[in-house]
């Protein structure tokens, strides 16, 4: 009872004192796991909004297996997400990690998914986001059969007025890449994917605004 009267107290403190959540699992054993995570955040003001989502999709065959995550919302400066995970299974698994950040203004985007089945597998992973600033990689490990994929993209939709001109900048990126291997094979994969925010692009920066696009102008002709 004392313990459990410690424990409440502790979680009023620190509620009182920070806005975020952490959810942490760890098991080891022999059997199965199977795991559903879903998880979103976003701020809006003045019909501007800007957040993002995070999934982490997990089931395991019978056999040894060790698994580790960690999930934090922090709400204390800004939409801050943060995920490290582990998970290591000799008896196959299928998986699904994912994140995604949006921002209306200025107008960026940007999305990663790694999923695989696998026979004997070692999976890490790891995924930030800031604000409009996104980072996720992972390293995947398997012996034997295996279908590993990943898809990124991002999408950005700059517009700067003034009073003399209107200054754009658009650019956008789609990429899907898959690694099968069989019974006797196997791999190592190390995809790492960072997109950072956008708002700080030189359309935005006046001393430099002509000088860049002149340049670009003459570079493209």
């Amino acid at each position: 009872m004392k313990l459990l009267a410690a424990f409440l107290m502790l979680f009023l403190i620190s509620s009182a004192s920070a806005a975020i959540t952490t959810t942490d699992l760890s098991a080891q054993g022999s059997g199965m796991i199977s795991r559903n995570i879903d998880t979103i955040w976003e701020t809006g003001q003045n019909n501007q909004t800007l957040g993002g989502s995070a999934g982490h999709v997990l089931l395991t065959g019978p056999g040894d297996f060790k698994y580790q995550t960690k999930d934090t919302i922090d709400a204390t400066r800004n939409n801050r997400y943060n995920q490290t995970g582990y998970v290591s299974s000799d008896g196959g698994l299928v998986f699904s990690d994912s994140v995604s950040m949006t921002s209306t203004q200025p107008g960026q985007e940007a999305s990663v998914e790694y999923t695989g089945i696998m026979q004997s597998a070692d999976i890490e992973t790891a995924q930030y986001v800031s604000d409009a600033t996104l980072s996720a990689g992972q390293q995947a490990a398997w012996d034997g059969a295996g279908l590993y994929t990943g898809e990124t993209g991002y999408s950005v939709d700059l517009v700067n007025e003034d009073d003399d001109s209107i200054t754009t900048y658009r650019t956008a990126s789609r990429d899907h890449f898959f690694i099968s291997t069989n019974l006797t094979g196997g791999a190592i994969v190390r995809p790492e994917f960072n997109f950072i925010d956008f708002s700080d692009a030189f359309i935005f920066n006046s001393s430099a605004n002509e000088t860049a696009v002149n340049n670009t102008t003459v570079e493209g002709a």
